[in-house]
């Protein structure tokens, strides 16, 4: 079924119809989840939604996020990120891992070096190092039992640190300037402003 915005809490009174926000996109691997919005549509990327005047968190699909949100283009964006996503990591297996001359599987990618290694029988971790001048390296958390099982679990850290990156490259840029007639007014004589 597609979404609408026509039924479920859509016909609530009181129900917020603006103002949401998005805390993540997850992928049920199949349509499963009824959108919590519209009470009609099977989701497979489920869009989860708070806001400061409703008591509980939603699990949308893509359209009643992108409504509540008032972001329509942002909420495809993100889903289209997690399907990616989703894609990747299918293939993160078949990718063509190389092997060090310590004999360690690894591979080179979005500027990372993603080592896996034995610690001893039915022990293995990961290690992924940043190829840029910072070399920062992070380590698996823990232990784990299979080579496979240390490779699926380095891509899910591979992805927390880009969006760590990311997210710390937002915060270090200046502000843009705005351009000429979205608030900055040039100034007339004694600082006023000339319009």
């Amino acid at each position: 079924m597609s979404e609408t915005t026509s039924g479920g809490k859509w016909r609530e009174p009181g129900f917020p119809r603006n103002g949401w926000t998005c805390g993540d996109v997850q992928d049920l691997e199949e349509p499963q989840h009824t959108c919590e919005v519209c009470e009609s549509a099977s989701v497979r990327y489920v869009h989860w939604l708070t806001h400061s005047n409703y008591p509980q968190q939603l699990g949308a699909g893509c359209v009643c996020a992108g409504h509540l949100t008032e972001d329509p283009v942002g909420a495809r964006d993100r889903e289209k990120s997690a399907i990616n996503i989703t894609k990747r990591r299918a293939n993160w297996l078949k990718r063509k891992w190389r092997i060090s001359a310590k004999g360690h599987h690894f591979l080179n990618t979005d500027g990372y070096n993603v080592v896996v290694f034995s610690k001893g029988p039915s022990r293995y971790a990961y290690r992924i190092i940043r190829k840029d001048e910072s070399d920062a390296v992070t380590w698996s958390p823990r232990e784990l039992a299979t080579e496979e099982a240390a490779k699926l679990a380095a891509f899910p850290a591979m992805l927390a640190l880009k969006v760590r990156e990311r997210a710390a490259r937002a915060a270090a840029a200046p502000p843009s300037p705005l351009p000429f007639g979205y608030g900055a007014f040039p100034r007339g004589p004694g600082g006023s402003r000339r319009t």
